[in-house]
């Protein structure tokens, strides 16, 4: 697809990292102890100054958040559509493709039609920052990786986040890339953090570090379904205390009273 063939989407790329830019801009070597919490209302955790919640979480909740000082990432999906969210329908059928195997009501979109995508992308990341947010947390834009339906490039993976992570910016929100290790050479100044899933299970840690070496946040999980704890407390924790990271341990229902250890820092 021609960039310039999107009419009225911008794909001019992100304010440069400085310290003029007007949103949350955090560095690898603050002492952010995060929570990753998708379902139910936010619950607060003693020593946590950072969330990634659903953007579907209650308002009281966030400003309970807000209160005690902690920032907050908000979570939506922009390369799938999820049957359950109240904006499914906008969806156009084009830019539906095949289902999100192991995610029963989810499918993979054509995120090489921005144009399309865009109005509904957009009224998600006004709502994250109606809502207070300071990050839009975009998952699932890895779908060149996967059998979407769609014959998506890691090139459209990287006009997408480059595009999302704009739209974050204008609304002064940053932007967290998430499990997009293999697009860090391509989009490393257009995002301001990023989040990890598993990489100490499997053994990807080492490519993630080159985010923290540019003084850049990681967010890291592994989940107890994956690896047990004694592991997650030595060699895992150790792992991220070589690499800067901020790691925590968690079941995969990810609902707010569940297994949650977070490596000292």
């Amino acid at each position: 697809m021609l960039f310039a063939a999107l009419a009225g989407v911008s794909l001019t790329r992100s304010e440069a990292r400085t310290g003029n830019a007007n949103w949350w801009q955090p560095a690898a070597t603050d002492k952010l102890h995060w929570q990753l919490q998708l379902q139910g209302d936010l619950k607060l955790i003693d020593g946590v100054n950072v969330y990634a919640v659903d953007s579907a979480v209650s308002q009281a909740s966030l400003n309970a958040a807000k209160a005690n000082g902690a920032r907050l990432l908000c979570y939506i999906s922009a390369g799938s559509a999820e049957k359950w969210r109240d904006d499914f329908t906008q969806f156009p059928p084009a830019v539906v493709g095949k289902a999100y195997d192991g995610w029963p009501g989810e499918w993979w979109l054509d995120v090489r039609q921005i144009e399309l995508l865009a109005p509904i992308m957009r009224a998600r990341m006004d709502l994250c920052r109606s809502k207070g947010f300071d990050v839009l947390d975009a998952d699932n834009i890895n779908g060149y990786e996967n059998d979407t339906g769609f014959a998506l490039s890691r090139a459209d993976a990287i006009a997408y986040v480059r595009w999302l992570a704009n739209e974050a910016h204008l609304r002064g929100m940053a932007f967290s890339l998430k499990n997009g290790e293999a697009l860090l050479d391509d989009v490393a100044a257009d995002v301001d953090m990023m989040q990890s899933e598993s990489c100490y299970h499997y053994d990807n840690c080492q490519q993630v570090a080159r985010f923290t070496a540019l003084n850049k946040p990681v967010f890291s999980v592994e989940y107890e379904d994956l690896i047990d704890k004694n592991t997650f407390h030595t060699a895992a924790c150790a792992t991220a205390r070589e690499n800067n990271f901020s790691m925590i341990y968690r079941d995969t229902a990810l609902k707010p009273d569940g297994v949650y250890i977070s490596c000292p820092r």
